[in-house]
């Protein structure tokens, strides 16, 4: 019984001692600006050791659509000592995963646990950047339907992508989520937009132009359209009928002239 109770006592000193190591890290984990109070409420009730109630918050905040970046890597990282204090370890991986993906520089704190510094170091070697967002265009003859894809997304955090476009001189944007946007336009317009790669908790993992900067699009049947297969094919059709027409004519002239008894050879020629 006596041995019984040492091991037992000796149990709780090891995991006293873990999670005075966790909370001494999360004293050193870098500091990130802060601007979503339940990311705040999880920091806070991690270093109070209500560990499942910070997980709670956590969860909470990442079901918003209102977190930033710098909050979505905050809530990471911040969830990731959660995961180890509770003994998670698959989710510790996917966090730090995810970590990665949002922010590829971060830096671990010295006082994280030397088995989670491991595994980030691991992991790190594995990853593959950032996510991409990709748009294309489509300039018809009344419209220009855009497009976006995400790309590179190796930790699995894109929830959605989104379109924003409009034309040039109008105040609202057009909006699309998870679908090309066909914006309606008149020979002449040109088309603003930007599109995004929308994380958890609304964190816009990337984007190409944006509401201050947006890309541009040529409206109409153009130039920079119909030069990609439409105005030169015709132009070719054109000269080759031409001159198809023209061989059949001199031909036609040459078959219906008599022929001509000489003595003396000459060129065979052709007038057009």
């Amino acid at each position: 019984m006596a041995s019984a109770d040492k091991c037992t006592s000796s149990g709780r000193g090891a995991t006293g001692l873990l999670v005075s190591a966790l909370l001494a890290a999360s004293v050193a984990w870098p500091a990130v600006a802060l601007a979503h109070p339940l990311v705040d409420e999880g920091r806070r009730l991690y270093e109070e050791a209500e560990f499942v109630s910070a997980l709670d918050a956590l969860g909470r905040a990442e079901a918003q659509t209102d977190l930033t970046l710098a909050d979505l890597e905050a809530l990471l990282a911040q969830r990731v000592l959660v995961q180890v204090a509770l003994g998670n370890q698959d989710a510790v991986r996917a966090d730090l995963r995810r970590l990665l993906a949002v922010a590829p520089d971060h830096t671990l704190a010295r006082g994280a646990p030397p088995e989670v510094a491991r595994l980030f170091t691991e992991l790190r070697a594995e990853s593959t950047g950032s996510v991409r967002v990709v748009a294309s265009t489509d300039a018809a003859a009344a419209s220009v339907t855009i497009t976006v894809r995400a790309e590179n997304d190796w930790a699995s955090l894109v929830r959605t992508v989104r379109t924003s476009a409009r034309v040039v001189g109008t105040a609202d944007w057009d909006v699309a989520t998870d679908a090309p946007l066909l914006v309606p336009t008149v020979p002449g317009d040109r088309v603003e937009y930007f599109v995004e790669a929308i994380g958890p908790g609304g964190a816009v993992l990337a984007q190409s132009g944006s509401a201050e900067s947006p890309l541009r699009a040529a409206a109409g049947a153009g130039a920079e359209v119909a030069s990609s297969g439409e105005i030169w094919p015709i132009i070719v059709g054109v000269v080759v009928g031409l001159v198809v027409v023209g061989v059949a004519v001199a031909v036609a002239v040459v078959v219906t002239q008599p022929p001509i008894v000489s003595t003396q050879l000459s060129p065979f020629t052709v007038h057009f």
